[in-house]
């Protein structure tokens, strides 16, 4: 499914980007198409394990993140996921480079891991799956279980997806299924919807940490987190900050201090009561830009919508169901 997109000012009416699904490109197929082109590009995927990005240049991979994975490890965890969407964008790429294989290297290891896993996982578990222990059953069966089994238990907590447990190309993989198979067929598991981590390696890190996808992930936590009491006292908050600013140049120091302090005070009161009060601790470098976040809101509101204000809607969209 292609997109043309925008031109940007200055560019030729040739397409910058294209889009489409996986099901219907599958990552070989895209990673042989950008490799031809020659171009450099970002690609940005939007999966069942979250979001994730990959970087060429030169026709090569040079670097990629996907959850709290970075270089070739990313794109081997990207290559698991099952059904998803990609947008492809040409654009020159300045970013060291992580990943030193060529990209069939890259493909044909992906596809390897991908083999071994599921061919260990027999069937029993999709790579997004997440569990959680059943801890009235575990207690009445502690003295029937390893300590291996226990520490399997450990890590399946309801926070982590089990791409992420029990990683593709570990060794340890064919074991730790099995002692998967074990905890299930004994009933000490329970799926649970996808986790909050989920939501917090994406606003964490699995988003380039460029000046654009900075802001992609800034408003992606302020979306999810953003509704009822507490847009209001965002709106407020940005409102006074601005609003004394302006004032100070006019009435003082005193008043640009006083509306400072107040405006980020009911910002902090506004995290306190959401559903995830630590989220400001994870990124702290979100909540200074919160202001501009607002304010772009408010600008959508009004049919002015700046291009990271949809990408962070999609990326917020994720966890629509958390």
């Amino acid at each position: 499914m292609a997109s043309n997109g925008k031109t940007p000012p200055g560019a030729s009416g040739t397409r910058t980007r294209f889009a489409g699904l996986l099901s219907d490109v599958s990552i070989g197929d895209l990673f042989q198409t950008l490799e031809m082109s020659g171009k450099s590009s970002e690609i940005d995927f939007d999966t069942e394990l979250g979001a994730g990005t990959v970087w060429f240049r030169d026709r090569e991979v040079i670097d990629a993140v996907s959850g709290e994975c970075e270089g070739a490890d990313a794109v081997y965890r990207i290559a698991m996921a099952e059904e998803g969407s990609f947008v492809a964008r040409f654009k020159d790429i300045e970013r060291p480079a992580r990943i030193h294989l060529a990209p069939q290297r890259v493909l044909m290891e992906s596809a390897r891991r991908e083999d071994e896993w599921k061919k260990a996982a027999v069937g029993r578990a999709r790579p997004g799956t997440c569990y959680a222990a059943i801890q009235r059953e575990v207690g009445l069966r502690t003295g029937d279980l390893t300590h291996a089994e226990f520490e399997l238990l450990a890590k399946l907590d309801g926070s982590r997806l089990l791409v992420d447990v029990i990683i593709p190309g570990d060794e340890a993989a064919p074991e730790e299924f099995k002692r998967l198979a074990t905890l299930l067929d004994q009933g000490l598991l329970e799926e649970v919807a996808p986790p909050k981590a989920l939501l917090s390696s994406l606003i964490r890190g699995a988003v380039s940490e460029t000046p654009e996808n900075f802001m992609v992930a800034a408003y992606a936590a302020y979306a999810a987190f953003g509704g009822g009491a507490r847009k209001g006292l965002r709106y407020a908050a940005a409102l006074i900050l601005v609003g004394t600013l302006l004032a100070s140049l006019v009435l003082g120091w005193r008043v640009l201090v006083g509306g400072q302090l107040l405006g980020w005070g009911l910002l902090l009161i506004g995290h306190g009561i959401s559903s995830l009060p630590q989220l400001p601790l994870w990124k702290p470098a979100h909540l200074f830009v919160e202001p501009v976040l607002v304010i772009a809101d408010m600008l959508g509101g009004a049919g002015v919508e700046l291009g990271f204000v949809h990408r962070g809607r999609e990326l917020a969209r994720l966890t629509a169901d958390l």
